[in-house]
């Protein structure tokens, strides 16, 4: 499931062109956000373009980056990624050894509405599992409002493209600030782009479940 490496190549391209960039700002929108000397997961970090933007504001982060796909690690491994030390791991999260409260930030960019409701909340356990107390949450990704009919339209497109050339778990963009809230984390800011149909926003681990 959720296997990108047929699409690595040309992911950046098509996501480029499909969205107008929007993607990009998104991820992008609160890295400032980071504390200077952060230890910092990132998970599902594609082919890696977030590591040179991350790496024009910071030159003392811990990066640990785990992305399941072969094809999109080999190429994040090329990027221009600065001084920032940086740990690559070829493996699916939360299939991964992490300690307890390792991280004082963990990033999902466009990450977690590739999952079904019983992944997603096991994904945001293990998160709550590696923060710090404190510790923020960064997300990009995809939201969908009903009322708007293109959002339905487009939203029905990319699950049956993907599902075709990614093995896509989810069947449907979920309601993920509610359930990132659900699950012990206080939202803190938030943005959207594309026509409210992407959104970037920071959460803070609040340590009460």
């Amino acid at each position: 499931m959720n296997n990108f490496d047929s699409i690595a190549p040309v992911y950046d391209a098509l996501a480029k062109v499909v969205f107008w960039g929007g993607i990009e700002r998104a991820n992008r929108f609160f890295l400032s956000e980071i504390p200077s000397g952060s230890r910092m997961l990132i998970v599902g970090g594609g082919s890696g373009k977030i590591l040179e933007d991350l790496a024009e504001l910071y030159d003392d982060l811990q990066i640990v980056y785990v992305e399941s796909s072969k094809g999109m690690i080999d190429r994040a491994k090329q990027r221009k990624s600065g001084v920032n030390q940086i740990t690559f791991v070829h493996a699916s999260f939360p299939q991964v050894t992490i300690q307890p409260q390792e991280f004082d930030v963990v990033m999902g960019p466009f990450f977690f509405d590739l999952f079904d409701a019983g992944s997603l909340l096991l994904i945001l356990e293990t998160v709550r599992y590696v923060l710090k107390h404190s510790g923020l949450l960064l997300v990009s990704d995809f939201r969908m409002e009903e009322k708007r009919g293109w959002h339905r339209w487009l939203s029905w497109s990319m699950h049956g493209f993907f599902r075709c050339v990614a093995k896509l778990q989810s069947e449907k963009l979920r309601d993920l600030d509610t359930e990132i809230i659900s699950a012990g984390f206080a939202p803190k800011k938030q943005r959207c782009f594309y026509g409210k149909f992407i959104f970037a926003a920071v959460y803070q681990y609040t340590g009460n479940l």
